[in-house]
């Protein structure tokens, strides 16, 4: 099938909490790309209907019809390349997989970002703690997610579901014929060589901007709701401006923390929830992922 010039030449299908805010603002400044100023389209994983406490304002922000979805990308018919970052894709896969194929083609290209799935585990959590969305202790919500899902809570709750990469990277590798993973930790240490990897995937020019060694998202918490909206606003000034808040970096250097998880918690995680589902991962991508054992 082939693409038609008006739609996402690729998509970033996810995960979650692994860079694509910062590839969002990064590659925006392009200027053989469009890009949409939000990872939040929700469209082609069709996940809806959340009934969870938390969810209410969820429902405004989702595409519901294809005609809607395309209105993102009008402004994009004189760029070379049209892409769309999403967060939830990857997780929501199967939903995900059926949209893109009927609506964009399966010569679409995929990327991938794949973070520790211990970190992101964790880092979900403080997300939602950041926002005043998670009541419960870091365990507690470990131990709710079934009845969170079964009580249709939002798929943002299924922290170390969504983690889990083998299944969701296999679909993806099967169904379409061009898909480029990329591994959280080499583009938050080396951004240069790993965009420029990206670059020569998708067949632009490699240009590089001042913000190429910010630093990806660090979720750190502060007790006050006012203070706490005010940075969540400024994460989308940033978005939107493609630069850093000096306000907010201030404020959270003096009022945020960042909590951390222990040790022992890590490997606890890891071995009940991720150490078989890491070694199908690395034989399936034939990379060695010891930087994320424990």
């Amino acid at each position: 099938m082939k693409l038609n010039k008006n739609l996402p030449n690729f998509i970033v299908v996810g995960t979650a909490k692994a860079g694509t805010s910062f590839l969002l603002k990064y590659l925006r400044q392009h200027p053989d790309l469009l890009i949409p100023n939000s990872n939040e389209l929700y469209f082609h994983s069709k996940l809806k209907n959340f009934s969870g406490p938390f969810d209410k304002n969820i429902k405004l922000k989702q595409k519901r019809s294809f005609k809607e979805y395309l209105k993102n990308f009008e402004v994009g018919k004189n760029k070379k390349i049209i892409g769309e970052i999403a967060t939830e894709y990857l997780y929501s896969y199967k939903n995900s997989i059926k949209s893109i194929k009927k609506n964009i083609g399966k010569d679409v290209k995929i990327v991938i970002i794949l973070r520790n799935p211990v970190e992101r585990t964790f880092s979900h959590y403080k997300h939602c703690v950041s926002k005043f969305q998670e009541p419960l202790n870091f365990w507690d919500s470990i131990n709710a997610q079934s009845i969170r899902n079964k009580k249709k809570w939002r798929w943002i709750y299924q922290y170390t579901e969504v983690s889990k990469y083998f299944e969701q990277v296999k679909a993806f590798k099967e169904n379409f014929n061009n898909v480029h993973i990329i591994i959280y930790e080499k583009l938050d240490k080396k951004p240069k060589m790993t965009i420029n990897c990206l670059y020569k995937f998708l067949g632009i020019r490699k240009i590089h901007f001042q913000n190429l060694n910010d630093r990806i998202n660090v979720r750190l918490l502060t007790k006050n709701k006012i203070i706490t909206l005010f940075l969540n606003f400024s994460k989308i000034f940033e978005k939107k401006n493609l630069k850093k808040s000096k306000i907010s970096d201030m404020i959270q250097n003096r009022l945020a923390t960042n909590i951390k998880l222990p040790i022992k918690d890590k490997k606890k995680l890891f071995k009940t929830f991720f150490n078989k589902d890491v070694e199908k991962l690395e034989k399936l991508l034939k990379l060695n992922l010891l930087h994320w054992k424990y």
